[in-house]
């Protein structure tokens, strides 16, 4: 089951954000993401988190959508919590939107929270101002972007062996090493940008 979780970061809106909330299964809003489902003109199927971000008038124009508190003491983020309800229903595929931009501390966490779930056999991407695909082996991905579309591909475990095709810089069972900046900035020479990885764990930033 394919499922939307809408956070409270930036969401900047383009034809991928607008399909993947459109197609969604479920769609989970986490206290201040609410805002974006009236941008995506989406209805939540239900609405989580402490509500110390979502105005009260955002909240007024969903009245019949079920709602879920909780303390504002609580241990989890209300990301993790979207997470975890979206779990309880079956979803086996997220999409955040809205999961990067504004503070660096929970866009930081969005990723780090997302690496550990696609860890556990859960995909999972993150949209913003980016799309952040995370690449765990033996994984193989078609991505229709743009000629000249920026990109970055980072590993996430020690080393990544990747083979990287239709790019300007391309790389043929390469193994990327985890800190170093090689594969910043590259380039979308044509589409589809086609990214293996043989070993490891990597990250794909798809740059707007």
């Amino acid at each position: 089951m394919k499922a939307v979780i809408l956070a409270g970061g930036e969401l900047t809106l383009r034809p991928t954000i607008e399909d993947l909330a459109k197609h969604a299964d479920y769609v989970v809003a986490a206290d201040g993401g609410l805002q974006h489902a009236l941008t995506l003109d989406v209805k939540p199927d239900v609405i989580v988190g402490d509500f110390d971000s979502v105005t009260p008038n955002v909240l007024e124009q969903f009245p019949d959508v079920p709602k879920k508190s909780y303390s504002r003491h609580k241990d989890l983020l209300d990301l993790e919590i979207a997470l975890g309800v979206a779990l309880e229903r079956g979803a086996t595929h997220i999409a955040v939107l809205g999961a990067v931009g504004g503070r660096f501390d929970q866009s930081l966490a969005s990723l780090f929270i997302a690496t550990r779930f696609r860890r556990e056999g859960i995909t999972i991407s993150l949209h913003g101002g980016q799309d952040i695909y995370l690449l765990l082996a033996p994984e193989s991905q078609r991505y229709v972007v743009p000629e000249g579309q920026r990109f970055s591909l980072l590993s996430l475990s020690n080393k990544s062996v990747i083979t990287l095709t239709n790019a300007a810089y391309p790389l043929n069972e390469f193994a990327l090493e985890y800190g170093v900046g090689l594969g910043v900035s590259n380039e979308v020479k044509v589409s589809p940008l086609t990214v293996n990885v043989h070993e490891g764990f990597a990250v794909l930033v798809l740059e707007y």
